[in-house]
This record gives C-alpha cells, sequence and structure tokens, in this order.
C-alpha cells in the first residue's frame, strides 16, 4: 500500500480487498464548486469548460474520491419542451412545464443530449472532465431519475393529482421522461463516466 493513493487507486484497491491509506469520501458540494472557483451558478449554464474547472477546483482543495457534472434537477424536463428559471448565481427552479394539458402530451419530445437543452454543455463538461483528470478521479454524469423528470413535465401538483384520476397519462410520462434519460445515460457511458442519479422528494398529505 502506497502512503497516499489518488482517488482511483484507492478505488481499485478497495475493489480487491485490499488495504488503503484512508476510506473513500465522495461530499455532493453540487454547485458550491462555483464559489470554490469563483464563478457565478449562472456561468454552469452556458459553458461546459467552468463547469469542469469548478469541479477540478474543489477535487484539488479537498481531494474528494468523486467528481460529477450535475448543476440542478431540471435540465432534462427544460431538454424536453419545460421552461427552467435560471437565476444570475442561485440553483435553477422549474418556472414552467412542458404542457399545461395532459392531452397535450403528444407534444412532448425526447431529448437529443447532443442538441437540445444544456445537455449539451454538461456534454462537453463530461469531456473536459475526462480528459483532465480521468485517469485519477472516479467522474460521473449526474441525471435527475425519470420518474423525478416527470413530475417537471407537467407540474408537480398537476402530476400528483394525476395519480388518481388518470395512471395511464402518469405511465406515458414516466416512459418518454425514462427515454430521454436513456439517451442520455448513454452518452455519459460512451465518454467513460459512471451515473448518478439525484430525484425529488415529494411530501403528499
Amino acid at each position: 500500500m502506497k502512503d497516499q493513493m489518488n482517488p482511483m487507486e484507492r478505488s481499485i484497491a478497495l475493489g480487491k480487498g485490499q488495504l488503503v491509506d484512508r476510506l473513500p469520501c465522495n461530499p455532493n458540494i453540487a454547485n458550491g464548486v462555483a464559489r470554490i472557483y469563483g464563478c457565478k451558478i449562472s456561468d454552469f449554464n452556458t459553458s461546459g469548460k467552468a463547469i469542469a474547472q469548478a469541479q477540478i477546483a474543489a477535487y484539488r482543495k479537498f481531494g474528494m474520491d468523486g467528481v460529477r457534472v450535475f448543476t440542478d434537477l431540471y435540465a432534462w424536463a427544460e431538454a424536453m419542451g419545460s421552461v427552467a428559471l435560471l437565476p444570475e448565481d442561485n440553483t435553477a427552479d422549474l418556472l414552467k412545464p412542458a404542457i399545461e394539458d395532459i392531452k397535450d402530451i403528444g407534444n412532448i419530445r425526447i431529448a437529443n443530449p447532443y442538441k437540445d437543452g444544456r445537455l449539451p454543455v454538461y456534454v462537453e463538461a463530461m469531456k473536459y472532465l475526462m480528459d483532465s483528470i480521468g485517469n485519477e478521479v472516479g467522474c460521473s454524469g449526474g441525471i435527475v431519475g425519470p420518474f423525478s423528470n416527470a413530475f417537471f413535465l407537467v407540474g408537480v401538483e398537476k402530476m400528483t393529482k394525476l395519480f388518481f384520476k388518470n395512471p395511464e397519462a402518469v405511465h406515458k410520462l414516466c416512459e418518454l421522461s425514462l427515454q430521454t434519460c436513456i439517451e442520455y445515460s448513454k452518452v455519459v457511458i460512451s465518454l467513460g463516466l459512471s451515473i448518478t442519479i439525484s430525484n425529488l422528494w415529494l411530501h403528499v398529505q
């Protein structure tokens, strides 16, 4: 065992049941990396290089065992036709779902990660990250879970009501959402990154 391992060496040794210098630690800093790098969160909406460099800055500062390309929950729904609120220096929020009425479900498109919304920015970030530090630390592409993403296509309140009034529509929304997530996941894997999944926490009374 080396006195100090890089995250990749640590992960491989641990997987083989060998001694490691310390247990892996991978905090979820998310958009906090903007503060570490010295940019605004809005810079992440147009520059994959900014996302990657901010992740690299956090990695160099804290030495965590993984870096992730992920900014907010709404990029996939946005790429499918929803509208995201993008503050200058805060995390995005859902401004408008892709459809207001379930009869318009046929208007929802399956996103192309290379063309739609902010997904091409994430693809750029993942390429930059792998080229820069992919040989020393595990890199992942974050994605919102397809069930959570389906809420953002029609709105959280309306989706919740559909559970009881129109479960077939819920299934269709989830199916469309899943297809977008699959297409994005294919790109993540093809670039050599692993996948992490984030979900919406919902409390219904």
